[in-house]
Parts: structure tokens; sequence; C-alpha cells
């Protein structure tokens, strides 16, 4: 059976189209053949910014273990240090003490 909109959506229409999602593989593969960072390079999957007060941020430099590095480096308007003095302990937040009685395998972080 051939879908019905053939006429407008095939591999004749893709290949024409530079915008088309067939060329737009095309062009990664490209890539991945000319830049030899692509096939070795690693990334790690970090929110460059975060829209005010939606909370995810932290945790992916916490996970990611990056969390000192990229706080020690913010600036007040007038280029001071906001958290030059960050402990690496205050990654992690206490665990309530409602917590730790409910479950007495917890221990307390380190620095509470």
């Amino acid at each position: 059976m051939v879908n019905p909109n053939y006429k407008e959506i095939n591999a004749k229409k893709q290949v024409d189209d530079p915008e088309s999602v067939f060329n737009y593989y095309r062009k990664l593969i490209a890539l991945r053949k000319e830049k030899e960072i692509i096939v070795y390079g690693t990334y790690d999957l970090l929110l460059p910014v975060e829209l005010y007060m939606e909370g995810q941020r932290w945790f992916d430099l916490v996970r990611n273990n990056r969390l000192l590095e990229v706080m020690q480096k913010h600036k007040d308007k007038d280029g001071r240090l906001l958290f030059a003095g960050l402990q690496a302990f205050r990654q992690l937040w206490p665990i309530p003490q409602g917590e730790k009685d409910k479950n007495t395998n917890l221990t307390q972080n380190e620095g509470y």
C-alpha cells in the first residue's frame, strides 16, 4: 500500500531539498568524517543556562561533578566572586532528621 501523500513526501523530494532531513543527516555524516573530535570526543549533558528559578542546572552540575568549578566563577556586577568560599560538602543538602528517624540505614551527608 502506498501512502496517499507520496507525491509531496518522497525520497526524490528529500534529495532535492537542501533543508530536508535527508540532507541534514548527509551534512552530519560529512562533518563526522571531517572532524575527528566528533568521532573520538566526549560531551557533558549540561544546561548552559537556567531560566529563573527552574532549579535543574544545579542537579546537572552536581551529577557531573562540576558544581564547584562552575559556581566559583560567578561574579556580581562589581566583579566580585559570589561563591568563592563554596565548600564541597554544600553540593549535597542535609538529610532531614525525620527521614533519618524513619530509616536507620541513612547516614547524614558529610559536613552536616
